[in-house]
């Protein structure tokens, strides 16, 4: 057994070598730093505590995979671990993240003495001695001239002392950068400013062959020996150069790149290490000139004219991103958010700032652009950003990008690793909204780490606000906040609009081409111009991706604005932008992992209502076996797809998105002059309680010949604050000009029903119909059927003596008939239908509820109303077609059960000419009998036909 734990062991240890050059750590503990880059850490190996690799735990436990029992196997590039961050059990890491230039050796030395001693560090001998040294390491021998170093630690590992702090500034030589005069030798002017005096390396790394040049002050290219402080080639290894100057705090140098071949073109990173960061500025990148031939040149960027230079080569072969210094085919990604009296403020500084976990898949040179009414200033940082040590781990920082206030960073990153982008002001006290717009050869993750969504710092007291009873603690030089409004706490405005979109991903959902990824394409339209948020709501770990304008599922980076997975602390995701009024967006909602279904609700926020239109939800085709299936919809023709699952296992609700026992509720009601209206405004509406019993994701479609908006409540409603408890609202669903709102209710939450219209002055009938786990229970809260706002004074009509009070801007109401007050026109058709619950009638099947079933035909379409009339408890039921007592949803329009004032029902309903119904009248408590009527009004009389009657039933009208 010890033998093959050895022999694997070796075999592993020489795949990791000799594939990646993977770091090993060996008796340090489990996510102890065990490299210079503090990004990396260790994970013991599955069999091996006390042996690991050092790697950048960047990876997100979401993305892991399991190791393969019994083994601990994984995929060839993959090496069993374990993650203590991710579990317990051992987890499959890509060892592309163990690689040896990511996480360069932590040595520490064990004894030095200085000047002139001999040091042994594991694996090398190293002799030394200043000034004039001879070096030796395995393999190479370096002799090097060097100033006096007296008392300086662990420097003599990296050439600098372990707390120097590390610059990197990232670009590209492409076809229109600067060449140097009668060459073909392209080149970059970099000016370099510190603001600590000291000794300073610059390091080039690139596959280019490279050369180095560092001048004081300006670079002449007519004399490139002026000013020229110190020049190299080939010194720090691999075809690189490495210049070492000491340099002044505040005096302007220019740090020259160029190739040692001519015609040479491609990207370079030069990393600079001293006491303070180095900012960098380029002084001669053109984005978006190049020299070209004399002559007008359409390009996607729109027509740009060009000079040719006399001995330029031909520019027509090159592509698009020798103009920006990106490819053609380079990803953007945008994050938008907005600093405010909320934001992080640097230590005993006024000025605020937001920190960024910035993540990439892939490695390669990204820019991060900063865009914003507001003065900005961007910092990068390799791992932990540190607000009282700004340098602490500082990759680059960049502000007044040429031509503007804003900042524009561009650096290496390593796919895997955690950097962080810090936003803040050049000015103190500053506060607005940005967006970061980053380019690259594959999207950024962006994810918020200083944001404080509910606590504010303030006086010290207790504030009531919309959100409840909030104690905040005023720090001793903070503003007075009182004079902000709420939305200071969450970032956006107290009369932020909340919009929800609620859907599922089923198998007749979408799929990306060739995988097994079900998705949903939603359009987003704003009509304010401004930031908006986007949260998933699951129990999916979902992924989402926001497009300006078209979807392709064949190039998903198409368009992208910005995408986001995991958003800090969960499985779903977040996303932040600017969007513009009118202007189309489509919204892409997916899954992380393949063939997962399920419901998800998608929550908005921002200074208006969204619009939602799904894009690609089939609700009556699914690919299913070629055939024809008979179901209750009627009969369907599905053709197989040859890679999908066998769909014969899956019930009806995977065509429609909701199950197949899916329960269906009808309200019918209509707008008239007795309707409420929205203050100051000619817009009628009625609100309608809604109560569902069942927890579950319900849908409220309208029908009407008026054009008609719908939202929905969380509680109570105001008119005079529409926005207020609003949990979702649509207009136009795709095809109609009626609304579809899809909510996700809790069992015995109350929720208001809003319907309305799109003009002013609109009146008409109008159906809802609800569909979900089970019925729902419509409450009409604001329909007067027997008072009317009219003159002052005593109307007498058939309903007795009412009494009415006129507002003061409400039309003449002396001209409009009887049924504006109650609903009906006054020529209305009355029915009468009379009966009696006894022993002999039917009972439900399993209980002691009697009921009758009678047949309703009426020869006229409209709405109709059906209400009880009788000493006991009743409850009504109406049914389209058939009903079935053992399964008392099938068929079912609409249900009540005691209308408001009374233990009687009333059904309203839009019925067709000739169609079959069946009302059901039956109790609310067990083995009542008794007498009842029903009166039905519309617009014609109604035929019933009792379907159960006994011998002591009559019909009477």
């Amino acid at each position: 057994m010890v033998s093959t734990i050895i022999f694997s062991f070796g075999l592993i240890f020489f795949s990791l070598t000799a594939n990646v050059n993977s770091q090993t750590c060996h008796n340090i503990g489990s996510l102890d730093p065990c490299s210079i880059n503090h990004a990396c850490k260790c994970l013991p190996l599955s069999f091996a505590d006390d042996v690991g690799i050092c790697a950048v735990v960047g990876a997100s436990c979401s993305r892991l995979s399991p190791c393969r029992f019994p083994h601990d196997t994984c995929d060839a590039d993959h090496i069993c671990v374990h993650h203590r961050q991710c579990g317990s059990n051992p987890v499959c890491y890509p060892l592309s993240m163990a690689d040896q230039r990511l996480c360069p050796l932590m040595i520490t030395p064990p004894t030095s003495t200085y000047p002139g001693t001999t040091t042994t560090y594991p694996g090398t001998t190293t002799t030394t001695t200043y000034p004039g040294t001879t070096t030796t390491y395995p393999g190479t021998t370096t002799t090097t001239t060097y100033p006096g170093t007296t008392g300086y630690p662990d420097w003599e590992i990296t050439g600098f002392r372990e707390n120097s702090v590390f610059s990197s500034y990232s670009s590209a030589l492409t076809f229109s950068s600067e060449r140097f005069p009668n060459s073909t030798k392209y080149y970059q002017a970099i000016e370099v400013i510190v603001n600590i005096t000291g000794t300073f390396s610059f390091t080039s790394s690139s596959n280019m062959d490279t050369f180095g040049y560092l001048y004081a002050g300006v670079f002449d290219l007519s004399n490139p020996n002026l000013n020229l402080l110190t020049s190299n080639d080939d010194s720090a290894g691999n075809n690189q150069f490495k210049l070492i100057a000491n340099l002044e705090a505040g005096v302007s140098y220019t740090l020259v790149f160029t190739t040692f071949g001519e015609n040479v073109i491609g990207p370079f990173t030069i990393i600079a290490v001293g006491p303070t960061s180095v900012d960098f500025f380029p002084r001669n990148v053109t984005d978006t000139t190049m020299i070209m031939p004399s002559q007008t040149e359409t390009t996607s960027e729109g027509s740009v004219e060009f000079e040719q230079s006399t001995d330029y080569p031909d520019m027509t072969q090159y592509p698009d991103w020798e103009i920006t210094g990106f490819p053609e085919n380079s990803v953007f990604s945008n994050y938008s958010s907005a600093l405010t009296f909320s934001s992080e403020r640097y230590p005993n500084q006024n000025k605020f700032y937001e920190a960024i976990e910035v993540i990439v898949n892939t490695t390669g040179t990204y820019s991060f652009t900063s865009s914003s009414q507001i003065d900005t200033l961007g910092y990068l940082y390799n791992g932990e950003f540190n607000p009282s040590n700004q340098n602490l781990n500082m990759l680059t920082s960049n502000d007044d990008y040429p031509g503007s206030n804003q900042f524009r960073l561009i650096a290496y990153l390593e796919a895997g690793a955690s950097y962080t982008l810090v936003v803040t002001t050049f000015g103190s006290d500053v506060r607005g909204a940005f967006t970061i717009t980053a380019r690259g050869p594959t999207y950024v993750d962006f994810f918020p780490r200083n944001v404080t969504d509910t606590t504010m710092i303030m006086p010290s007291g207790t504030e009531t606000t919309s959100e409840g009873s909030v104690e905040f603690e005023q720090s001793t030089d903070y503003p007075d906040m009182t004079q902000y409004p709420d939305w200071e706490i969450t970032g956006f405005p107290e009369n932020s609009v909340f919009s929800n979109y609620s859907s599922a991903l089923t198998f007749s959902s979408e799929r990306y081409p060739n995988q097994n990824i079900f998705y949903e394409a939603i359009e987003v339209i704003v009509y304010i111009t401004g930031t908006y948020s986007f949260t998933s709501a699951s129990n999916m770990d979902s992924l989402g991706y926001l497009y300006n304008g078209e979807f392709n599922p064949s190039n998903q980076n198409l368009n992208m604005l910005t995408h986001n997975d995991d958003y800090y602390g969960s499985i779903q995701f977040r996303l932040m932008a600017h969007l513009e009024a009118g202007v189309s967006y489509t919204l892409v909602f997916t899954t992380f992992g393949e063939n997962v279904i399920g419901p998800f609700t998608i929550i908005a926020v921002g200074p208006t209502y969204v619009d939602f239109f799904p894009r690609n939800v089939t609700d009556t085709t699914m690919i299913m076996p070629s055939q024809t299936e008979t179901t209750s919809e009627g009969s369907a023709e599905f053709e197989q797809s040859t890679d999908y699952p066998d769909m014969t296992q899956y019930p009806d609700w995977e065509i429609t998105g909701f199950p197949e026992n899916s329960v269906f509720s009808n309200y019918s009601s209509a707008l008239t002059f007795s309707s409420e209206r929205y203050p100051n405004q000619n817009k009628f509406y009625e609100a309608i309680e809604v109560i569902v019993n069942t927890t579950g994701t319900y849908s409220f479609t309208s029908s009407s010949q008026i054009d008609t908006l719908g939202y929905l409540y969380n509680g109570e409603f105001n008119p005079s604050n529409q926005n207020l408890n609003m949990l979702t609202r649509n207009d136009d669903y795709p095809g109609s000009n009626q609304f579809r709102l899809i909510a996700y209710l809790e069992a015995g939450v109350s929720y208001i029903l809003v319907v309305t219209t799109f003009g002013s002055d609109v009146r008409g009938a109008f159906t809802i119909t609800a569909r979900g786990p089970t019925y729902v229970d419509f409450f009409p809260r604001n329909i007067t059927d027997t008072t009317m706002i009219m003159p002052p004074g005593t109307e007498t009509t058939s309903e007795g003596s009412v009494e009415f009070e006129q507002s003061t801007d409400y039309p003449d109401m002396t001209q409009y008939p009887d049924w504006e007050i109650t609903g009906f026109p006054e020529n209305s058709v009355f029915s009468n239908y009379s009966s009696a619950l006894t022993f002999s009638s039917e009972r439900y099947p399993n209980q002691n509820k009697f009921y009758e079933a009678i047949e309703v035909i009426v020869n006229t379409t409209g709405t109709y109303s059906f209400t009880s009339s009788s000493q006991i408890d009743t409850l009504g039921y109406l049914y389209n077609g058939e009903f079935n007592p053992s399964n008392q949803n099938l068929n079912m329009l609409t249900s009540n059960d005691d209308y408001p004032g009374s233990n009687q029902f009333k059904l309203i309903a839009y019925l067709e000419a000739g169609v079959s119904y069946i009302l059901v009248v039956t109790t609310y408590r067990s083995d009542v009998r008794g007498a009842f009527t029903i009166t039905a009004r519309g617009p014609t009389d109604v035929d019933f036909f009792p379907r159960n009657i006994t011998e002591t039933t009559m019909i009477s009208q």
